[in-house]
């Protein structure tokens, strides 16, 4: 009955970290997951993961060292609006451990249709409510794609 009550516990945490939040001014989201595998292992299973998640591999993976366990990405998506399609960029680093990974986004811009960028921090940003609601449900679906990945038993280059 104690590990039950100590799982739920884990899991209302994981819940509450998993949010994207405004910390010291700037909207973020992290998330440390525990995962099974080495850090090589893990490694490689989120290089495969950011290369089929993000379009322009090349261009979006900032920063990739398999020693230091850590993958630095530029990501983009599509934003509807009543007025047509605009852009979200946004910064992702997965950071890898045996048996542990740490993803966080930042760094979170709205690409408007004249081309202009604003950050989510900035008060010109109108419709900043349904902005933050959409990035957010893009974020979780990465970041269940991500822990799926990693969970995966054979990386699909092994097939």
């Amino acid at each position: 009955m104690r590990n039950i009550f100590t799982l739920i516990a884990i899991l209302a945490v994981i819940q509450v970290q998993a949010q994207l939040v405004k910390e010291s001014g700037s909207y973020t989201f992290h998330q440390v997951v525990r995962a099974a595998g080495d850090k090589v292992d893990l490694y490689q299973k989120a290089e495969q993961w950011a290369k089929e998640n993000h379009e322009n591999t090349k261009n979006s993976i900032q920063f990739s060292s398999e020693d230091r366990g850590q993958i630095v990405l530029k990501g983009i998506f599509e934003h509807h609006t009543k007025n047509g399609m605009s852009n979200v960029a946004y910064l992702c680093t997965i950071q890898i451990r045996n048996g542990m990974y740490k993803e966080s986004y930042g760094d979170f811009r709205y690409m408007k249709l004249n081309g202009e960028e604003l950050h989510f921090e900035d008060k010109k940003l109108k419709g900043k409510s349904q902005i933050l609601e959409d990035t957010h449900m893009k974020i979780v679906s990465l970041s269940a794609s991500l822990r799926d990945q990693l969970s995966s038993q054979v990386m699909a280059s092994e097939k």
